[in-house]
């Protein structure tokens, strides 16, 4: 964790399989700002807790994901295949 001027960023390292993950397992508290970086050779797809790969927004491999969201909204991540690395920074 960093923080400078009443400012924060958070990384973390997560592994997305075929079962739903949440996007962090727990959120940086007063988050403004939330990175997803696929860094797997497989697509992810992100969306609520009940997120398919069929319903959720694909994440191809080496891309990401960027929106203002507070650290009252959960993203899952899922995947067809695999132990997949993904990274999330979060700013507030």
């Amino acid at each position: 964790e960093v923080e400078s001027m009443n400012e924060s960023v958070i990384d973390t390292a997560i592994t997305v399989t075929n079962v739903a993950t949440a996007l962090p397992t727990t959120a940086l508290k007063g988050r403004k700002e939330i990175i997803i970086y696929n860094n797997s050779s497989n697509t992810i797809y992100i969306g609520s807790s009940t997120v398919t790969t069929s319903s959720g927004v694909p994440i191809l491999p080496q891309g990401s994901f960027n929106d203002t969201i507070t650290d009252a909204i959960v993203l899952y991540g899922i995947a067809s295949t695999g132990s997949n690395s993904i990274r999330v920074l979060e700013f507030k």
